[in-house]
């Protein structure tokens, strides 16, 4: 060929070199050979079959659908793949299957759809049980709703309730705190250092019947806060002639030992039922009913005039 060059080897002997020239100066030319020394073939392909015969059949770069894409082939000594470069940690690939994973191709995909559900919610007719170290996706009512239950400490409607008794506290478990106490909303009052529960109209008994020949004095509380009062007392029965006279009257605030008059009744001489009332806007009538606020701490006191024994009880209606 016009390219060739001829040469001396050590014996003298010319050989005939293959060479290209380039801008005036010859470059040898290289063949490659296989162990034998028998010339190789240039390929053409990236894998020589009857369907791929030439560079034109090879995959393009990027995405592409499974027919038109090359495989890739992992190799089967490969180590775990660490959480983080250069931490002593547990190995992703080395993973074991999460819950929920059962029925899912590979842990990864497992993991996906773990992932994705907890961003969208699921519908569990039985809600899970879950224990320490666990997770949950999102709960939805059958409609789509997200569940959710707002619970709180258990607190025995009585009154004199603490103000911390009223705060939520931390669920511990499934069962015993989240599943049986709900948070009930229930009215209360507070009297300026506890709460009490908000009431309706309220009776009571301030004395029981029995049969007395003391002076008498009984605390008791108007927890509605009621602004009306009214108090019965029913006189059955007595040892001979009698007075016994019923007073209202109120705690000072202060001086808690002490009271003062709302009512003070006309003395009983008789057996039969007398009714003192106690409230802002009533009509007044003398030793029978005051235009008057009820307070809070209450006391009824009944005086007497002598020993003789009287058979009576005392009540009272708060509204």
């Amino acid at each position: 060929m016009a390219d060739n060059i001829s040469i001396k080897d050590g014996a003298g002997a010319t050989v005939v070199l293959a060479s290209k020239d380039v801008g005036a100066v010859q470059y040898p030319k290289r063949i490659a050979v296989d162990g034998t020394g028998a010339e190789v073939a240039v390929a053409t392909s990236a894998l020589q079959t009857a369907g791929n015969t030439s560079l034109s059949t090879i995959a393009t770069l990027g995405q592409g659908t499974m027919a038109q894409s090359m495989r890739v082939a992992v190799a089967s000594d490969q180590a775990d793949l660490p959480v983080k470069p250069g931490v002593s940690e547990a190995k992703i690939t080395a993973a074991t299957m999460p819950a929920g994973g059962v029925g899912f191709v590979g842990w990864l995909s497992a993991i996906w759809y773990q992932l994705t559900q907890g961003a969208i919610g699921i519908y569990n007719s039985t809600l899970p049980v879950l224990t320490t170290g666990l997770t949950s996706v999102l709960q939805l009512d059958p409609s789509g709703n997200l569940r959710v239950r707002l619970v709180g400490s258990s607190v025995s409607g009585t009154d004199a309730v603490a103000n911390s008794a009223l705060s939520s506290s931390q669920i511990t478990s499934n069962t015993a705190e989240a599943s049986l106490r709900p948070l009930i909303v229930a009215p209360f009052k507070f009297n300026g250092s506890t709460w009490e529960r908000d009431r309706g109209t309220v009776e009571g008994v301030v004395l029981a019947s029995a049969a007395r020949t003391t002076a008498q004095s009984t605390d008791f509380v108007n927890y509605v806060p009621a602004v009306s009062l009214h108090v019965v007392i029913n006189v059955t029965a007595n040892a001979g002639a009698f007075s016994i006279t019923p007073v209202i009257r109120a705690r000072d605030p202060i001086a808690t030992t002490e009271y003062y008059t709302l009512l003070t009744g006309a003395p009983i001489v008789a057996n039969g039922r007398t009714v003192l009332k106690v409230g802002p806007g009533i009509a007044v009538a003398a030793n029978a009913s005051a235009s008057d606020l009820v307070p809070r701490n209450l006391n009824f006191q009944m005086t007497v005039s002598d020993a003789t024994s009287v058979t009576y009880s005392v009540a009272y209606v708060l509204a």
